[in-house]
């Protein structure tokens, strides 16, 4: 509601009666049975201690627990609450005006002015925005690019980095890649085991049949220093035939943008003959195979220092900070977080636009339902006969942008009748569905 205009007269309350002033604020007239309506008077409007009288300029205090308080700003907009009624300025912040038990939590403070813009040389400007455009176009070509990371050259080929400042705690997206069991592990130097389960997550899809396009965490490099970290989120209430769990990586301290991201693969001891490392991830004990760190040289801390030029930003990016902590609220609480008990939380994760794979085609969805039931049949008891098993999450994971749910309505509506016996995929079966995520994601 505005305050008085330039005549003088006054704004019309809820009750849609003329307002009356009293100590800078217009207030419905009525006495008994009146609406909550209050407004914060213009620094021009008079203030005072009667009821609509004349008064005093001087701008308004208030107290809470006997601290002095001054009044918003001017000219500041008077927001509306969450109840699309007039906010009011207590301590420095605009808060819900009502008081009964239908108050809202709506708390707001306008953000500071900005400084005023620099006149910078047009020669400047057009170097910076050269700049801009190949570092984007070379993040581009390198790997999967996000709101907060991208993939360029390291000390040990690629590697991933900032492409934004990052606060600790803030979530950089998942270590994603194709689950298998983990007695088909075979290989590889980026194969991470979840906690607690005896499945691998196949970052570079160096054991499964199918090749996938690599997200960012997989090019995180190692770091007895590291920046950044692993971290188990649970899914509190997973739907039918989705994952249980998420290995996201999170950033342990404040980064710099254009610097690199690294996380310590040599936390643990070892745990068997072929060099695999336990990892210590937070919220549980993962195991992250590195391959054999013979012959490589000692670590050096420069890392640290280097400088890659970034992307420009992703404008109004959100940021997930301390998102396992919210979880574990939100489970200690019986779920009162409905967006993280859901799995809502995961879906906030900086997003590298997978395209959903199509089921058509000698190269589609259907083709590797065709070879992948049968062969993870073997490892995963129930697959086939429970409808809604947690492995068809796993399934899911081989096949870009399509949900364990769609999987399994896939396979039970048109291929489970023509399935043949369990068999290995040939090479050249694999390898020419393989192919199918690059053009798919083109």
């Amino acid at each position: 509601m505005p305050p008085a205009d330039a005549a003088g007269a006054p704004p019309l309350c809820h009750c849609a009666e003329a307002a009356t002033l009293h100590k800078r604020r217009w207030w419905c007239a009525r006495v008994q049975g009146g609406c909550d309506y209050e407004v914060w008077a213009g620094p021009m409007d008079a203030g005072g201690g009667g009821g609509g009288g004349s008064g005093s300029s001087s701008a308004l205090t208030t107290t809470d627990g006997g601290g002095v308080r001054a009044a918003p700003p001017w000219p500041s907009p008077q927001p509306l609450c969450d109840c699309a009624r007039p906010a009011v300025w207590m301590c420095r912040r605009w808060f819900c005006a009502r008081v009964d038990h239908g108050r809202c939590d709506f708390e707001w403070l306008a953000p500071p002015a900005r400084p005023p813009p620099t006149l910078l040389p047009r020669a400047e400007l057009e170097l910076q925005i050269a700049r801009d455009t190949a570092a984007l176009l070379t993040a581009a070509a390198l790997g999967p690019l996000t709101a907060c990371c991208f993939v360029g050259n390291s000390a040990f080929g690629l590697g991933l980095w900032a492409r934004t400042a990052l606060t600790a705690g803030q979530a950089l997206g998942a270590y994603a890649g194709p689950r298998l069991p983990l007695g088909m592990d075979k290989r590889g130097h980026c194969v991470l085991q979840i906690p607690g389960t005896e499945v691998v997550i196949d970052g570079a899809s160096e054991n499964s049949p199918f090749e996938l396009p690599r997200c960012c965490a997989t090019y995180a490099n190692h770091s007895a220093r590291p920046n950044a970290r692993l971290e188990l989120w649970p899914v509190l209430r997973p739907a039918s035939c989705e994952a249980r769990q998420h290995m996201v990586l999170v950033a342990s301290e404040p980064i710099a943008a254009g610097s690199e991201i690294r996380i310590d693969y040599d936390s643990g001891s070892k745990s068997r003959s072929h060099g695999t490392k336990a990892f210590k991830a937070k919220g549980g004990a993962s195991t992250y195979w590195g391959g054999s760190q013979q012959g490589q040289p000692r670590e050096s801390h420069a890392w640290r220092t280097a400088h890659c030029h970034p992307p420009p930003p992703v404008a109004d990016a959100e940021r997930l900070v301390n998102g396992l902590a919210r979880l574990q609220r939100a489970a200690a609480a019986s779920g009162s977080d409905p967006e993280a008990a859901c799995g809502g939380l995961v879906h906030l994760l900086p997003d590298e636009m997978v395209q959903p794979l199509p089921w058509d085609g000698a190269r589609g969805g259907d083709a590797r339902l065709r070879l992948l039931v049968p062969l993870l049949s073997k490892k995963l008891v129930g697959l086939r006969e429970q409808k809604h098993s947690s492995n068809w999450a796993l399934v899911a994971t081989h096949l870009p942008g399509r949900t364990g749910r769609e999987c399994r309505e896939r396979w039970a509506e048109r291929l489970a009748a023509g399935a043949v016996g369990a068999e290995q995929p040939s090479r050249g079966v694999a390898d020419a569905a393989s192919s199918s995520s690059s053009s798919a994601a083109t």
